[in-house]
C-alpha cells in the first residue's frame, strides 16, 4: 500500500546553478529559512497554498529569490 507524505520543494534563484531543498511541512522550512529570506510571511504563505488548493491551482509561490512548491510524495509502506 502506497503512502503519502507533504513535501515543500524550495528552488534557489540566486547564483548560477539553482539550490534546491525538500522540506516536510511549512514548519520545517520557516524554521530554516526567514520570511524576508523567502519572501512571504509563514501565514501568508499558508493562505495562499489553502486558496490555490480550493480552486485547483498548482500549489506554488514565487518571489525574487526563490520558488516554492507544494506537493506530495509518495512512498511504499514498510514491510516487518
Amino acid at each position: 500500500m502506497e503512502k503519502e507524505r507533504t513535501v515543500i520543494h524550495i528552488e534557489w534563484k540566486n547564483g548560477k546553478e539553482p539550490k534546491h531543498e525538500y522540506f516536510s511541512s511549512p514548519s520545517a522550512l520557516y524554521n530554516e529559512h526567514d520570511d524576508k529570506e523567502i519572501g512571504i510571511s509563514r501565514p501568508s504563505f499558508n493562505n495562499l497554498i489553502c486558496r490555490q488548493r480550493k480552486e485547483g491551482a498548482p500549489l506554488e509561490f514565487q518571489s525574487a529569490s526563490c520558488i516554492i512548491r507544494k506537493g506530495v510524495l509518495k512512498t511504499n509502506e514498510r514491510k516487518e
